[in-house]
């Protein structure tokens, strides 16, 4: 976790959903967040984001954590120009 990264997360019998709070834009549009543990049914959105592109991932060869690849979003599209919330759904819990 970075600086510019925050989590937060809701847990349920049937799920495990990690919100992560973006304060910058990453580098190479690349994130690497250390905490979270995907599956294979793990899906990466960005809330208040409805245009195309996909948020595509994959879990980081160091253990835990994954690293998330932002789609070329233009500026007119983005929801916020200050922050942003991924939304990680069906993570191992």
């Amino acid at each position: 976790m970075s600086l510019y990264d925050r989590y937060t997360c809701q847990k349920s019998v049937s799920a495990v959903i990690v919100y992560a709070i973006v304060l910058k834009w990453p580098q190479n549009n690349q994130l690497e967040l250390g905490a979270p543990s995907t599956t294979d049914e793990t899906v990466v959105s960005m809330l208040g984001y409805d245009g195309p592109g996909v948020f595509q991932w994959m879990p980081r060869t160091e253990g835990r954590g994954v690293n998330i690849h932002f789609p070329r979003i233009s500026f007119d599209q983005l929801p916020s120009t200050w922050a942003w919330v991924l939304k990680l759904e069906h993570l191992a819990g």
